[in-house]
């Protein structure tokens, strides 16, 4: 298999020349040809997202882990214009049956807990609202009102103050990631609200509280995690001081050396917290190199030097006479 990547900001005529390794001796009709053209490079992402599907079960909480990616992978199926119709009934289906289950864990007062009859959560409760209202694109058994009472819940926990603290049992802290009461659960419940037209202006003034609480704390923010769904929640409501949180987030964020010629890269951060932190590092060629051969990557952690990760780099596939400069060439690669 060969693949070429290309890229343009505008249009262009271009042509590639690509060897087909066949044997000139094969019968006719023997050797088949597939040509595929990926216009965006997550595209080819489709054959795999069946693996995302899960059905859901288990307490409150389990039942959300599996019941958020089936939701994702229909916002995917959908923004890209698929027509896998197979793998879009399936994650329907199976969504279906995550709400039809999450309604188990709806308490007499209109939040949701890890339990039938239990304390509610807030954590539980925002993540319920926001991800069944994203549900409702696609299944049209969510209840409206199911939504509405979770959000009216969540507003009657907010204090004075505007922050949101819990009030319930989350068994699965992991599935919070960073979040804990304060700035990091007060920003996921406002953006849980922001993220919901009809909230936005019910609870109108449950989020300006929350985020006169946010702004007011910005100076004092120093956990990245807490500074990053803090941005994000005031960039939703285009807030004044969204630009200050932004600028403060890349500066606290990361610090950048390179090394070695080019050859490695040390990222620092000034405080880690226990979520997993993930970056993308792009590597652009600067000279012409001819017998350029896949590199690995390795990533680790500097102190703990066993946390790493491997990954193997590809290179696009050229001869010498692409490579090549003018005077360089070999007499063939300028059809001499």
């Amino acid at each position: 298999m060969e693949s070429r990547f290309f890229c343009f900001d505008k249009y262009t005529n271009q042509t590639f020349n690509i060897s087909l390794d066949i044997n000139k001796k094969a019968d006719i009709g023997s050797k088949k040809i597939e040509f595929r053209l990926t216009p965006n490079l997550l595209t080819s992402v489709v054959d795999n997202l069946d693996n995302l599907l899960v059905v859901p079960a288990a307490s409150g909480e389990q039942n959300m882990v599996r019941i958020v990616p089936n939701i994702v992978v229909l916002d995917y199926l959908h923004a890209i214009g698929s027509k896998e119709q197979k793998l879009f009934d399936k994650a329907k289906d199976l969504l279906l049956q995550g709400y039809q289950n999450q309604m188990r864990y709806r308490q007499s007062d209109g939040s949701f807990g890890v339990w039938h009859n239990g304390d509610g959560s807030v954590f539980i409760t925002a993540l319920v609202a926001r991800s069944m209202q994203t549900a409702s694109k696609y299944i049209s058994e969510v209840d409206p009102a199911m939504v509405e009472k979770a959000y009216g819940w969540l507003a009657a926990r907010q204090l004075s103050s505007g922050r949101f603290d819990e009030v319930g049992s989350v068994i699965h802290q992991e599935l919070q990631g960073g979040l804990r009461n304060g700035i990091s659960l007060t920003s996921y419940v406002l953006t849980s609200l922001l993220e919901n037209e009809k909230a936005k202006k019910t609870h109108a003034d449950v989020i300006n509280k929350a985020l006169s609480y946010l702004s007011s704390q910005l100076e004092s923010i120093n956990n990245p995690y807490d500074l990053a769904i803090a941005t994000y929640a005031l960039m939703l409501n285009g807030h004044s001081m969204k630009d200050n949180a932004l600028k403060k987030l890349i500066d606290k964020s990361t610090k950048i050396e390179i090394r070695y010629g080019g050859t490695s890269v040390v990222v620092y951060y000034n405080s880690m917290g226990v979520e997993r932190n993930c970056f993308t590092v792009t590597a652009y060629r600067r000279f012409k190199v001819a017998m350029r051969r896949p590199a690995y990557v390795v990533v680790y952690d500097n102190v703990v030097q066993e946390w790493n990760a491997l990954q193997l780099y590809k290179v696009d596939d050229e001869d010498v006479c692409t490579i090549c400069k003018t005077e360089d060439c070999r007499n063939n690669c300028r059809g001499e």
